[in-house]
Order: structure tokens, then C-alpha cells, then sequence
């Protein structure tokens, strides 16, 4: 399985990482009956535009 995510810019990646592996997989495996269920994530952080201080 393959994921990819876009990070708001103000997401920690320990802790999407960690919801995903804690959550996400957790359910698909209890879903599908496996002990072990490989997953590859690649994060992006969300691209934005520099504030201009005024």
C-alpha cells in the first residue's frame, strides 16, 4: 500500500506518522485479518506563499 500526503504547514510530521500507523493501519489491519501489513508513506509539506510584513 501506498499513501501520499500533503502536510498543512503547521502539521508535525511525528505526529501524522504516528496517527497513521496508530489509527489508520491499525484498523486495516484488524479489517483484513493480518498481523502485519506493509505501508509506505511519503510526506510533502503544503506549499505557501511568504507573509510580507507590513
Amino acid at each position: 500500500m501506498e499513501m501520499r500526503m500533503l502536510l498543512d504547514r503547521f502539521a508535525g510530521p511525528a505526529e501524522v506518522v504516528s496517527e497513521l500507523d496508530g489509527r489508520v493501519l491499525a484498523e486495516a489491519r484488524t479489517s483484513t485479518g493480518v498481523d502485519w501489513l506493509p505501508a509506505e508513506v511519503r510526506l510533502q509539506a503544503e506549499r505557501h506563499r511568504a507573509r510580507r510584513v507590513r
